[in-house]
């Protein structure tokens, strides 16, 4: 993959042309909140083919997943498509079931149970030529679960020249033999006299199996994704030398609708090719891998229990926990590092890539953002970007939504739509330097120590803009302000949930009481160490829909309790918010003051011992279907969320449509502004640094082969696809326009 590059004028001669219109600050931008296109539309397709068809014929805007290889090849032949490069964080790799046995072989321990099986299976894949070839050269090669974006976490003892599973098939058959999978009786349909490594006969189970010693080999439960044709070619191929080497293979294929519930939820397979989108932290390995989250449907479905159905990877699991609850950076770097070699020595999968490449939009689309790591997937490139004749925003996606659940969902196509109508209580990235942050709704936030009887744990202090609301699903009509008791609420009931019933849980999962400062600041604190500040964040829920008992997403009750001490947990069932507390002697009980949630429930801050209490409170209902309770969406879908919902049809060829949110706390972005970064003085401003950074990208395109100066972000006047003097004189018009500071 080449990209040619052109003769530029020199940024500094630009910028010294330009500063007689860029010295002069302007007034401020437009007071408009939200997206600068009043109407979004995503369209729903069958496979990345259709979605591009659709792009092609300018039925959509944007292609909502990085390109392939024929995509490419197409793409730089047609004037109408600009591309935007982008290296991704995202795992693609082999997935091996570790576990002692599966349900389709019961009580049979399984041949990927084995260490030497497993390294005897990535001796066979070959890395490079899946990269080169079956990729198209649109990946970057991994030899440990971490994103190529983030390869200084890795182990390099183990990578690279040092990657101890080079494909060597010669290698498999001798540790295969070694580890008495040897050859039976059975002849090989697949042998080929040709290959010095193939097996003329069926290997077997070693001669200390379980229950089949010496027996042929039962075939390898292998699921193919067919809707990905990267996953689906390393997998084919890993099946073909399989059965070459004399191991007989069940070869399941089909889109994710089919792998899902046998892979994920049964963990009824041997071998399937993951993918994880992941952030710019590891501390996914220790929920990918851990055996805590070895459970029908969760994260680990890989690293398995051992017959006595213990822990595998004792040692790893110490490990990758210490990843996640590290005191600071530099262990939790100490801890991935020694955890990815243990990884590594045992063959838990096998990494293959990080997908590289391009995101594809119509090149008359101005304004895109193209975030390091995440492409056109990312907050501000649905704030920032429009057309000049303001028509609606449309993207496609590679497949309908699984559910549109914000409790339930799990899949990213699910989270293309939700993520458009709710927002979260944290900092935001820098879009061309995410290892850093920045204030977004959350204007500001703190992280600290606090004393829990002698163990030192975390405590995040947020504090929350005050001109956010929530607006009703279809009317866009204004709802309540979104404040602290919104986020608190919000956490109360995915904790309810209970572990990972709600793919939210990891957000609020280490979290053990909270301490509210006022309608807008909260104390988080945290049942232990984290080095890292970003925990706390789940989606945004609005109580006036939520608290409405007749939708059944909770329910209301009053219980009476005898109270106990200071510290006493009053006993409630699935509580999310408690509306009264009243003791027969004392009286109306003061929330933060009497009692305060932990952990789940509701505990005593005052001593109530013996006293009856009457508890009127709201506790979980049924969240769970396709819309949380199966609800319509105009009844459920409300969000505070750049936009908001006005329609919504399922399954292939449906859509999401959705508007502006006018309530939104974020102004509309100055035409000017281009690398995004929160200014000291507590907003977004058009500063001489946006006009150098557009001036470097000047006189590159991204229509046929893109320049490597190109920026998609400096592309803000027609014609689109290039920086020009147009986009130029755009940016340093709208020098010291500023936009977005939280209210006074």
């Amino acid at each position: 993959m080449i990209r040619a590059e052109k003769s530029i004028l020199t940024a500094s001669m630009l910028v010294l042309t330009l500063l007689g219109v860029a010295c002069i600050p302007q007034s401020s931008g437009t007071v408009s909140k939200g997206p600068r296109t009043e109407d979004l539309i995503i369209n729903f397709y069958t496979d990345m083919d259709d979605a591009y068809n659709a792009l092609k014929t300018g039925e959509i805007d944007i292609y909502g997943w990085n390109i392939n290889e024929p995509i490419y090849t197409d793409a730089i032949t047609d004037p109408n498509i600009a591309l935007a490069p982008v290296d991704s964080f995202g795992l693609y790799q082999l997935d091996i079931n570790n576990n002692w046995t599966i349900a389709t072989y019961p009580g049979v321990r399984s041949p990927t149970s084995y260490q030497s099986f497993r390294q005897a299976l990535a001796f066979l894949v070959d890395k490079d030529y899946i990269v080169d070839t079956i990729c198209d050269g649109f990946a970057t090669r991994i030899d440990q679960p971490i994103g190529a974006a983030v390869h200084g976490w890795t182990n390099k003892s183990y990578t690279g020249a040092n990657y101890p599973y080079e494909f060597n098939p010669e290698a498999a058959a001798t540790l295969l033999d070694t580890a008495n999978f040897t050859q039976g009786t059975t002849p090989n349909p697949n042998y080929d006299p040709g290959l010095s490594w193939s097996a003329q006969y069926l290997r077997t189970y070693p001669s200390d199996h379980n229950i089949k010693p010496d027996e042929t080999l039962d075939p390898l439960v292998v699921y193919v994704r067919t809707d990905d044709p990267r996953r689906m070619g390393a997998t084919r191929l890993l099946c073909d030398n399989l059965r070459t080497i004399g191991v007989p293979v069940q070869q399941n294929e089909g889109p994710s609708a089919y792998t899902y519930d046998p892979v994920m939820g049964r963990m009824d397979y041997h071998v399937y090719p993951g993918s994880w989108s992941t952030g710019h932290f590891p501390t996914y390995i220790y929920f990918l891998f851990h055996s805590s989250y070895w459970i029908p449907y969760g994260s680990n479905y890989v690293s398995g229990m051992n017959a006595s159905n213990l822990s595998n990877y004792p040692e790893f699991d110490k490990l990758a926990y210490n990843i996640y609850y590290a005191d600071s950076a530099d262990e939790a770097l100490t801890s991935c590092r020694n955890a990815l070699g243990v990884f590594t020595e045992l063959c838990i999968n096998i990494p293959l890539f990080s997908a590289s490449g391009f995101w594809a939009y119509r090149s008359d689309l101005l304004g895109v953002v193209n975030m390091d790591g995440y492409g056109n997937e990312n907050e501000l490139m649905f704030l920032n970007a429009y057309k000049i004749d303001e028509s609606p925003l449309r993207w496609g996606t590679i497949m309908p939504p699984q559910q549109l659940n914000i409790i339930f969902s799990t899949w990213t196509y699910d989270y293309q739509c939700l993520n458009r109508f709710y927002d979260r209580a944290d900092y935001d990235m820098l879009p061309y330097d995410i290892v850093y942050d920045q204030p977004g709704f959350v204007s500001n936030r703190s992280v600290e120590l606090w004393d829990d009887n002698g163990t030192e744990k975390t405590m995040i202090t947020k504090e929350f803009r005050a001109d956010n609301y929530f607006v009703e699903a279809g009317s866009g009509v204004q709802l309540e302000n979104v404040n602290v008791d919104s986020y608190l609420f919000t956490c109360y009931l995915i904790y309810a949930l209970g572990e990972w019933n709600s793919w939210n849980w990891g957000y609020v999962a280490d979290i053990e009481f909270f301490n509210k400062i006022g309608d807008y600041e909260v104390e988080v604190f945290l049942d232990d160490t984290r080095w890292f500040a970003i925990a706390s964040w789940p989606p945004l829920l609005p109580m006036s829909v939520w608290l409405n008992t007749t939708k059944g997403l909770t329910v209301q009750r009053m219980d009476v309790v005898i109270g106990g001490g200071i510290g006493s947990p009053l006993g409630l069932n699935q509580p999310v918010w408690v509306t009264s507390l009243t003791s027969n002697v004392t009286g109306i009980l003061t929330e933060w003051v009497d009692f305060r949630w932990e952990q789940g429930d509701f505990v005593l801050l005052s001593g109530h011992t013996g006293e009856e209490l009457i508890v009127d409170y709201y506790q979980y209902g049924n969240a769970s279907g396709f819309t949380p309770n199966n609800l319509p969406w105009r009844e459920v879908g409300s969000g505070s969320g750049m936009y908001y919902m006005t329609g919504f049809a399922p399954g292939i060829d449906g859509n999401f449509t959705a508007k502006r949110n006018p309530y939104y706390y974020l102004e509309t972005p100055s035409f000017g502004e281009v690398d995004f970064v929160w200014e000291a003085g507590g907003y977004y401003e058009v500063t001489i640094f946006d006009v150098v950074k557009a001036a470097g990208a000047y006189g590159s395109q991204g229509v046929g082969v893109p320049d490597q100066n190109w920026f998609p972000g400096a592309d803000l006047a027609l014609p689109g696809g290039v920086i020009d003097i147009f986009d130029i004189v755009t940016i340093a018009s709208a020098y010291g326009e500023t936009f977005g500071a939280p209210p006074s």
